[in-house]
């Protein structure tokens, strides 16, 4: 190891002015240097404008979220006794029907009415079973009596107005037309609907149908449906088309049928289970065969 510590005088030399130069940056480097730390408290404002709340939209906000007020109160429908003969718009409204639907009613009530009896309110289209049972035991419908004109000799009583059932599944366009309510563009309709099914079998058809509610609503009142007037297609020799062509039937209905008279004589529908048919349409599918 001695022969690489041992330095000439030169090289001794060397090393002093090496060492004494880094000795002398070094203090002079670092004279007058302290570490700064910024005082908490001395901040230019200018610079902590991004740090600025926007609470201009909060009331809005409060408004959007119901749950960011404790005490909000919820608007509940509070049902009391009525006589649906004699309740205005806003009643109904406030019964919780829409705008739109008070208005059918009252509609419908002015065209047709008065209401009878509770029952008649369930006929109206946009009265759905469950809010018919919560109005049901709120219903209270005073009997009307007839009005009488007096003249000095006799009493007049007022003529009470016919009402005329019009058959459904045999009705003309002339006597469609004749229901109050069914105007000629309506009365096409209902002709072409029934064209298709072949024949109504019941009044759940009627809701099927593209028309307005005011005339849904006056088909139920004032018509009815003969089922026996459709048009029956014979099961046991149909063709597979002539089979889909059936109102309510599918292709899985029509394999089950021709698999199944392959066999025997169609005589029920029995054979034919939920996979093939919905116990629904099955009911109204079997109006429109014959054995």
């Amino acid at each position: 190891m001695k022969p690489y510590f041992n330095f000439n005088r030169k090289e001794k030399i060397g090393v002093v002015a090496l060492s004494t130069l880094i000795l002398l940056l070094t203090v002079v480097l670092n004279v007058g240097y302290t570490t700064y730390v910024p005082d908490p408290f001395d901040v230019d404002e200018s610079k902590l404008e991004f740090l600025v709340l926007d609470n201009s939209n909060q009331d809005d906000q409060d408004r959007q979220n119901p749950d960011s007020h404790f005490d909000k109160n919820e608007n509940k429908v509070v049902i009391t006794d009525f006589d649906p003969n004699t309740i205005d718009l806003e009643k109904w409204i406030e019964f919780g029907f829409s705008e739109k639907q008070a208005a059918s009613i009252i509609k419908y009530r002015e065209s047709y009415g008065p209401f009878k009896k509770k029952e008649d309110i369930k006929k109206l289209y946009v009265v759905s079973d469950e809010k018919y049972a919560e109005l049901e035991p709120y219903i209270i419908i005073q009997k009307v009596e007839k009005q009488e004109k007096f003249t000095p000799d006799y009493p007049i009583i007022e003529a009470t107005q016919l009402v005329t059932i019009v058959e459904l599944n045999s009705a003309s366009k002339e006597e469609l037309i004749s229901i109050q309510g069914i105007g000629e563009y309506f009365a096409d309709r209902i002709i072409n609907y029934r064209s298709k099914l072949g024949g109504f079998v019941d009044f759940e058809q009627i809701q099927e149908m593209s028309i307005r509610d005011e005339a849904k609503a006056a088909i139920l009142e004032l018509t009815k449906i003969d089922a026996s007037k459709v048009q029956k297609t014979n099961i046991n020799t149909a063709t597979k088309d002539e089979l889909r062509s059936v109102p309510y039937s599918n292709w899985l209905t029509v394999a089950t049928i021709l698999k199944y008279r392959d066999t025997e004589q169609i005589t029920n529908l029995d054979f034919l289970t939920e996979t093939e048919i919905s116990l629904q349409d099955k009911a109204k599918f079997q109006f429109y065969i014959e054995f």
